[in-house]
């Protein structure tokens, strides 16, 4: 017997037969359905790591309210979700004024938000080139 993960729609299944998500079952395959977990675990780079109840249509940034906020050391851009298909959301930054696209956690889901990688640092001050030493612009008297 092997034991593989899989998820699918069922609702795009049952609908198309030819789905790439369509799994033919053979004799002795078996399907296992988990229960039903009615929250979203936080975890991570946030104030309080905990579970919050998980309600229909809520964002990402209202479970990581729910669990205190962003920590000092989190990396807000890195923050992804692991829904319970097993399937893993990422944040995706937009450049100017087009919004950030985060995932939506659905009931199980675990947020995590990573810490930043302290290596990662940006020197601002190697963006500005070389400094040059000015003179001043009246002559020094002797």
């Amino acid at each position: 017997m092997i034991a593989a993960a899989a998820s699918a729609s069922t609702s795009q299944v049952l609908d198309d037969p030819s789905y790439r998500d369509n799994l033919i079952l053979s004799d002795g395959d078996s399907i296992f359905i988990p229960e039903y977990i009615p929250v979203v675990y936080v975890r991570g780079a946030v104030n309080a790591a905990m579970s919050v109840t998980y309600v229909k249509g809520r964002s990402l940034d209202y479970y990581i309210g729910a669990a205190g906020g962003y920590s000092r050391e989190a990396d807000r851009n890195r923050a992804y979700v692991t829904q319970p298909s097993g399937k893993v959301e990422s944040v995706h930054k937009h450049f100017w004024f087009l919004p950030d696209s985060k995932p939506d956690p659905l009931a199980g889901a675990e947020v995590f938000v990573p810490a930043k990688d302290p290596a990662d640092k940006k020197d601002w001050l190697a963006f500005r080139g070389p400094r040059r030493r000015s003179s001043p612009a009246w002559p020094r008297s002797s």
